[in-house]
């Protein structure tokens, strides 16, 4: 009312008035200081906690009219380089972050159950938050990962806009070296058993292979693969189960072969705690080959292996399988490593701890163009380590706690890895060079709200506080 001492906002308001009497208005992108540093976050959604009705809750300026007493109406902004989800790097058979030839790094990750894509142009100091701010694929896509040509990114992340009990599939995402999305389509792989992971390789020529654990006949399961040219959503084939594969086969990883005429994929996978490996050849027209199955960790003679990471040095024939292990004395989590040169395995094993009692809990393995790869594993507990594959005896340091991303590169001077930092919510991704070159961005949160409450005189839209929300 008018001239009121009292103060307040009206209630339960008619919607049909025009205008509404309160609106709340959010800018697209802020800059706010947070733990000490300047940050950019965008505008996600309102959330009104079910106390008011917003005309939409993905517009910057909306009508709202509030229904209950002390009603809050909240703008949700995420933040740059940030996740919720501590889970996002723990899949050993997903990259997550790859560099073009043009020095883009990608990155690609989940949180607050949407999937992010972001690029840095600066190797790795500064991120930018892509496709406009907005997640992508959202609300249907989950679980994503990425790969690279050197011009061209693919993302991949299962969909399910489809019907989850009968077909549901993959969306593909084509970017170009700077991160602009040139074109998106979903992709009917006949995925039968729910949300699935998609597992990445791209070989030589164009073809990327989809590898994804699911239902190939009635109750039967296995490893499935579709073999296509991201850029061109009609050259992709039909469904094929990898029979050679047995159904309790798990966590499998893949690495595209970078010479040949073929398309050639290498996998390792767990099958009852062993590493095992399977060479995989597309031949068009959904047809394939494979070589026959060898067991790599029989050689250390360890029982319990699991979470294999595989990578190839481009150019030599030769190519690496990484796993963890559980020492059959201490019972500890270590790393180890098999090589695989023209075919043959060399009959030494590598092996590496974290040292102090401490676990290896992540690996992940990647090459560079320079017929060099690099091989890493972290700990929640102690600093992660990493070798180079041309001394695989000397192991290096990284300054950081978390789980491991390597990214591939021109060569080892160049390659990074990416750290998930996990000592506390929010998760924050730190970056590590070669010769001590860190790249790390403060902690911050992976939402900020912007909070408007429903007391007091509110003749425009007022910020009351400033509120953390994972």
């Amino acid at each position: 009312k008018y001239d009121a001492t009292e103060k307040g906002v009206f209630l339960d308001q008619d919607p049909a008035v025009s205008p509404t009497y309160y609106s709340v208005k959010a800018d697209q992108t802020q800059t706010i200081t947070y733990s000490g540093s300047q940050h950019q976050i965008h505008f996600l959604n309102w959330d009104e906690n079910n106390k008011a009705n917003l005309q939409s809750s993905t517009a910057l300026q909306t009508p709202v009219v509030f229904t209950q007493t002390g009603a809050e109406v909240y703008a949700n902004y995420k933040g740059v380089n940030l996740t919720g989800d501590a889970s996002t790097y723990s899949h050993n058979n997903q990259r997550r972050i790859v560099k073009t030839v043009n020095g883009t790094l990608h990155k690609v990750y989940s949180s607050l159950n949407r999937v992010w894509y972001e690029t840095s142009t600066d190797d790795g100091a500064t991120w930018t938050l892509r496709n406009g701010g907005s997640p992508l694929g959202y609300p249907n896509c989950s679980i994503p990962d990425l790969a690279t040509n050197g011009s061209n990114v693919a993302i991949v992340c299962h969909d399910n806009s489809q019907d989850p009990s009968s077909n549901t599939g993959f969306r593909i995402f084509n970017v170009n070296s700077s991160g602009s999305l040139t074109s998106d389509y979903f992709l009917a792989a006949s995925v039968k058993s729910g949300v699935t992971q998609p597992i990445l390789g791209w070989a030589s020529g164009s073809y990327l292979a989809i590898i994804f654990y699911d239902e190939y006949g009635l109750g039967q399961y296995g490893y499935n693969f579709v073999c296509g040219s991201p850029v061109n959503s009609a050259s992709w084939s039909s469904k094929m189960y990898i029979n050679q594969i047995g159904s309790a086969a798990h966590s499998l990883a893949v690495t595209g072969e970078s010479s040949g005429l073929a398309h050639n994929y290498h996998l390792a996978y767990v099958e009852y705690n062993k590493i095992k490996y399977l060479k995989l050849s597309y031949l068009y027209s959904s047809t394939f080959t494979t070589s026959n199955q060898f067991t790599v960790s029989d050689a250390l003679g360890y029982n319990i292996n699991m979470s294999p990471a595989i990578t190839e040095e481009k150019n030599t024939n030769r190519f690496y399988v990484s796993w963890i292990t559980k020492h059959p004395v201490t019972y500890i989590h270590d790393a180890a490593m098999r090589i695989n040169t023209n075919g043959n395995w060399h009959v030494i094993n590598y092996t590496y701890s974290m040292g102090g009692g401490d676990d290896v809990e992540t690996i992940s393995a990647n090459s560079n163009s320079n017929q060099q790869a690099t091989i890493a594993f972290g700990s929640s507990s102690k600093n992660g380590k990493f070798v180079w594959t041309y001394s695989p005896t000397s192991t290096r340091s990284i300054p950081y706690m978390g789980d491991v991303k390597v990214c591939n590169g021109s060569s080892l001077t160049v390659q990074r890895i990416s750290i998930l930092q996990k000592q506390s919510a929010p998760y924050s991704f730190a970056f590590h060079g070669q010769g001590g070159l860190l790249k790390s961005n403060e902690k911050q949160s992976p939402v900020t709200t912007l909070q408007l409450t429903a007391t007091g005189c509110l003749s425009k839209w007022e910020t009351y506080s400033l509120t953390e929300r994972t």
